[in-house]
């Protein structure tokens, strides 16, 4: 088999208008494929890889050994899951964040405007730095005469922020309180 060097470029445009990223590939291949077919599949499966790694730091997974099939089939599952609802919430929170950048625009005072859109442009994230942000928020479990609360910490300015954006509405401070095997909501 020939061995082939293909060079091929990218350009990211970030979201927020600053400098372009200008990247250079080389790949190796054996196969006799197209050139365009080839670094489509390179990106495919750059694409792939990165989205395993996001699914294993989204879950604080290590490697895991599993020796029989039904394990390996649920350890997939579970963390593609894990991806798609990582995923969800990042298109949820971008398209708010769009309808905010539009309103932004609609602003007539220049000053106004640029001011807007940097406080803005401070809050696009990825669904990976949305996790991170949610992360930070704690629920915290605490036992007071003879009761079980289950009591959610004050939530940042942030997070308070992509919550909203996700359309979740912020929970009551305790969430429960379980008193001899009830289980009851409080506000």
């Amino acid at each position: 088999m020939e061995i082939r060097w293909l060079i091929f470029y990218s350009i990211t445009h970030p979201p927020n208008g600053s400098k372009l990223i200008y990247q250079t590939h080389l790949i190796r291949t054996n196969t006799t494929f197209p050139a365009g077919d080839v670094v489509l599949s390179y990106k495919t499966l750059m694409g792939i890889e990165r989205a395993f790694r996001q699914i294993k730091n989204f879950l604080d997974v290590g490697p895991v050994y599993h020796w029989n099939e039904k394990r390996v089939r649920g350890h997939i599952f579970v963390c593609v899951l894990a991806y798609l609802f990582e995923q969800e919430m990042q298109v949820l929170y971008r398209r708010q964040w769009q309808r905010e950048a539009e309103a932004v625009r609609a602003i007539e005072d220049e000053k106004e405007r640029d001011r807007e859109q940097a406080e803005l442009d401070q809050r696009w994230y990825s669904g990976e730095a949305i996790v991170r942000e949610l992360r930070r928020w704690q629920a915290v479990h605490a036992t007071f005469l003879g009761k079980e609360f289950l009591s959610v910490t004050k939530a940042s300015e942030r997070v308070r922020s992509i919550v909203a954006s996700l359309g979740i509405p912020m929970p009551s401070k305790t969430i429960w309180v379980s008193e001899s095997g009830r289980v009851q909501k409080m506000d």
